[in-house]
């Protein structure tokens, strides 16, 4: 078990080779091998500061990245053509088993690259799990899952599993104790593969891809909650002799009801093997964060013309923090009284033309009542809430 006295994933010195700094040749595009450089960004980053928010289409195709021949169809039959800017960065380096941390807007095909990736370097064996995806929640997992299944729909032989709370464990527990059933890959929330592992029924030994969604929303702490709650902040509050007699309970409870994401991770991530590919992607990666991310990363060792050569992680941010919304996405911000709110919302799904509308409110009753109202008016509408089965809001 993790000791939580220590603050995540870092790798001694001594485990990493020293990299070789003569001889070292340079790659296709001039940058020097084991210093990543593009447009004068060293340490492996490659900054996109430069760019505007446009985002242009490459004449790369995915063939020319020598994908499984399973791979091309499946892309195919969904339709793409030419790779995303993060998709043409990433995918030739993480197909080669590098690590890979990446920051792209929403809608820039992230989820595509780790799943290609993984899928292309997959050997499955029976009763072995070689992949695990990690995200915060459970829809985002279900939709990683359905991602897999586009993707290795010519892959008969691989099996993926989705692990998430809210569901009885007495079932997942079955899948992965049944060779013939148990996953070659895992997406999951943290809690509940942590749960798994310490049932035994997940064994993490031959892990060899280790995956996170929206990384820096596991990997950042609870804040000053969690701490107002934790046994060494009560120290200072409480009166020592009964702080002393409450000790262990006081520690169950904020672990089991204030837990922090991040401690689960670090768990998890410590149950797998030294020797993994490590790829963190997000949408919204502070620069306070980066360096966290980078922890549970080290050099990738590699083979070219018989000469070792050692890399950094690959890092990619496309666009910076203030251009994180969607190229060519408008906004407005409308005040209005309570009362002519739902006149308004009719009057704008009568003007604009779409395909899809997702209305956002603040309560439980509020979205019943406003998905009501859009049924009455004609509007074709489903309502999803915190209060409705976790198999119904899925589906």
């Amino acid at each position: 078990m993790a000791d939580h006295g220590d603050d995540l994933i870092d790798y001694d010195e001594d485990e990493t080779l020293q990299q070789i700094q003569s001889d070292a040749p340079t790659s296709a595009n001039g940058a020097a091998v084991g210093a990543v450089t593009l447009g004068g960004v060293q340490d492996g980053e490659i900054n996109k500061d430069n760019k505007g928010s446009y985002v242009g289409v490459h004449s790369t195709g995915f063939r020319d990245f020598l994908l499984k021949p399973e791979l091309l169809r499946a892309i195919v039959d969904c339709g793409f053509e030419h790779p995303s800017e993060v998709q043409q960065e990433c995918i030739p380096q993480s197909i080669l088993g590098m690590d890979v941390l990446c920051q792209a807007k929403s809608g820039m095909g992230k989820t595509a690259v780790f799943v290609l990736a993984t899928l292309q370097q997959l050997e499955p064996v029976d009763g072995e799990v070689s992949v695990i995806v990690l995200c915060h929640t459970r829809e985002l997992a279900f939709q990683i899952k359905n991602e897999y299944a586009r993707f290795q729909k010519y892959m008969p032989q691989v099996r993926t599993e989705v692990f998430y709370g809210g569901t009885p464990i007495k079932k997942d527990i079955e899948i992965l104790r049944d060779k013939e059933k148990c996953p070659h890959i895992i997406v999951g929330t943290p809690g509940r593969v942590l749960a798994l592992i310490r049932e035994k029924a997940l064994r993490l030994s031959n892990i060899k891809h280790f995956v996170l969604d929206e990384c820096d929303k596991m990997l950042e702490s609870l804040g000053l909650f969690t701490l107002l709650l934790s046994p060494v902040a009560l120290q200072m509050v409480l009166p020592v002799f009964w702080l002393m007699s409450h000790m262990h309970k006081l520690h169950r409870l904020s672990v089991a009801h204030y837990s922090d994401m991040r401690r689960d991770v670090q768990e998890i991530f410590r149950s797998t093997p030294h020797h993994k590919q490590v790829m963190m992607f997000s949408a919204t990666l502070s620069k306070e964060c980066r360096p966290i991310c980078k922890k549970f990363m080290q050099h990738k060792l590699i083979t070219i013309l018989v000469v070792f050569i050692q890399l950094q992680p690959l890092e990619i941010y496309v666009d910076d923090e203030a251009k994180l919304t969607l190229h060519g996405l408008q906004q407005h911000y409308v005040k209005l009284q309570e009362s002519q709110k739902n006149r308004k919302l009719n009057d704008l799904l009568d003007t604009l033309e779409f395909n899809q509308v997702c209305i956002f409110v603040k309560s439980v009753a509020r979205a019943n009542q406003l998905n009501q109202l859009l049924v009455d008016c004609n509007f074709p509408s489903i309502c999803i809430h915190s209060q409705m089965p976790q198999e119904e809001r899925i589906a």
